[in-house]
């Protein structure tokens, strides 16, 4: 990984579900041991996955995707622009 600077924030998306990200969870320690002041996010669409994710000390906010909420795709970019 070559960068000149590190970023100060990153955000995950996982629209799959629980065992999807059960399995992601060891990517998520390697992530802060390579970036520890970066704030780490995370963008979901499954609502049941928040009481798991809150759990978690090294994610700062849960970004919940409602798909119903957001159908176009201009819709979509403001979303992960916010």
């Amino acid at each position: 990984m070559f960068l000149t600077k590190l970023p100060s924030k990153i955000l995950l998306i996982c629209l799959s579900g629980m065992g999807n990200w059960l399995l992601f969870t060891p990517s998520l320690r390697h992530y802060r041991k390579i970036f520890p002041n970066a704030q780490i996010d995370c963008c979901i669409r499954w609502s049941y996955l928040q009481d798991l994710l809150k759990v978690d000390s090294d994610i700062k906010n849960i970004w919940l995707f409602d798909e119903k909420k957001y159908q176009s795709i201009f819709s979509r970019i403001s979303f992960i622009k916010n």
